[in-house]
């Protein structure tokens, strides 16, 4: 009953780190349409108006385009503390049932001390996992 309890934690540790990243592709990608969107409707107005308000409309488009990069930065990061948090979160509460688990067994049977310790480092993998999504998403 607890290796299920400790499957779904990191499952769901996994499913969690997939949808941030996920997450995190859609709103970025969201937030270059709406710019090209507002790029395309400026360039329509600088035509139609004077010079003066296309530098006007330019500033402003410039100026939506660093707010939205600022928000799209701050998601990014965000959802990488996410990644990150969670997978460690899950990681440890599987480390403590396998590590609990493991000292009973090893009072019981010496001889499976190794693969106890080696069943203690499995739930690593999702940290490291996590670290990696976490890194993906920084640097995209």
């Amino acid at each position: 009953m607890k290796s299920k309890k400790v499957f779904f934690i990191n499952l769901g540790a996994v499913i969690f780190v997939s949808m941030a990243l996920l997450g995190t592709f859609v709103f970025e990608n969201s937030q270059v349409s709406a710019t090209e969107s507002s790029d395309k409707g400026s360039v329509f107005i600088a035509s139609a108006e004077a010079a003066t308000t296309a530098e006007a409309s330019a500033e402003e488009v410039s100026e939506d385009k660093k707010a939205a990069g600022e928000m799209a930065t701050s998601v990014k990061f965000i959802a990488a503390a996410l990644a990150i948090g969670m997978a460690a979160l899950a990681t440890g509460i599987a480390q403590s049932k396998i590590g609990a688990a493991g000292v009973g067994a090893m009072a019981e049977k010496p001889e499976v001390a190794t693969m106890c310790i080696v069943m203690l480092a499995i739930p690593e993998t999702i940290v490291i996992l996590g670290f990696v999504v976490a890194a993906m998403i920084t640097m995209f």
